[in-house]
């Protein structure tokens, strides 16, 4: 709860850096997200890896520490991506092939992952016939699962790079302040005026609670 209440504030802000992000060696959404991959990767190791007997208390600051960095580094890979997918071109049909080609990999990626978890880390053993019960398999996991998570992550970033090059508005759009997001008027035209972010919203809650 406290980490999604801390993404909700975090996402606005990572998303009007890099709108407003200017000079940056590989642009302003791959920067972000090239920066962010290490930590990310680090953050989801040590989410999984918590040093043997902490108290209670050390223990929970920990895993909220290492949820905190593993959330918010991602989220400066996150943000800039999906706003990637309107920018890389100006025609729609080319921006719906783009999100459902992201989402597809998104859900294979998943389901692949989920598969090697609990085939090759969390599978029974003869002390531990539920194998999400045996600590040992975590550190593993997190390690291991870690590093691909940061190697795809970069060859993400690696693929799209010579498009952005080529994108001929990528640093000619006006960038946008944080105070912005405080505006009434932004609130009320988004959740009001437009019908498209309405329908996106119920869609995504209406998911979120079946899923």
């Amino acid at each position: 709860f406290l980490v999604i209440c801390a993404d909700a504030v975090w996402d606005p802000i990572a998303g009007t850096y890099s709108d407003g992000l200017k000079n940056a060696r590989f642009g302003r959404r791959l920067t972000p997200m090239l920066y962010a991959t290490p930590l990310a990767a680090l953050g989801f190791y040590l989410l999984f890896a918590p040093p043997h007997g902490l108290p209670t208390m050390l223990l929970f600051a920990w895993m909220l520490g290492a949820a905190l960095l593993l959330r918010c580094t991602m989220t400066f890979y996150q943000i800039p991506y999906l706003t990637l997918q309107a920018e890389l071109s100006d025609k729609t049909a080319v921006r719906g092939s783009l999100v459902i080609l992201a989402s597809l990999f998104r859900m294979v990626t998943e389901f692949t992952l989920f598969y090697i978890a609990f085939n090759f880390f969390f599978h029974a053993t003869a002390a531990y016939p539920n194998g999400q019960q045996d600590p040992s398999a975590y550190p593993r996991y997190g390690l291991v699962m870690g590093l691909v998570m940061g190697a795809l992550m970069i060859a993400c970033v690696a693929s799209l790079y010579p498009m952005v090059r080529r994108m001929r508005s990528y640093a000619t759009s006006a960038p946008r302040r944080v105070s912005g997001l405080l505006s009434v008027s932004l609130w009320r035209g988004l959740l009001i005026d437009n019908a498209i972010f309405r329908a996106l919203v119920l869609g995504i809650f209406t998911f979120a609670v079946a899923t």
